[in-house]
């Protein structure tokens, strides 16, 4: 008999918070697919947690694990210069000339 995946997130409670405080509608599946990506990613952190926490010859995961497995699986909040790049790449010509505006007042600003 295969295991069942835990559920972190109730799928009634991600519906709920969309009604309520987004004032929308979401499609059942919309929902299904949130929670079950929810999971995925709680199950992932856990897991490495528990690496970090063998590593260190423990069998309780600490803040520290989470705080660093979070880091590893969901990556980092800063985006390194190339990857913004490749961002900008993607833009319209008039995009990046927006873009362009809103650094030179940035600049104009911070001198």
């Amino acid at each position: 008999m295969k295991k069942k995946k835990p559920e972190f997130v109730k799928f009634s409670t991600i519906k709920n918070y969309i009604k309520e405080s987004q004032k929308f509608r979401s499609s059942n599946d919309g929902v299904e697919y949130l929670t079950e990506t929810i999971t995925e990613i709680t199950l992932a952190i856990l897991n490495q947690a528990k690496i970090y926490s063998n590593e260190d010859s423990r069998k309780t995961i600490m803040l520290e694990d989470i705080k660093k497995a979070k880091k590893k699986v969901i990556g980092k909040k800063y985006l390194k210069w190339k990857d913004i790049f490749e961002h900008i790449k993607a833009l319209t010509p008039a995009g990046i000339g927006n873009l362009t505006a809103a650094m030179e007042n940035y600049i104009r600003e911070s001198e």
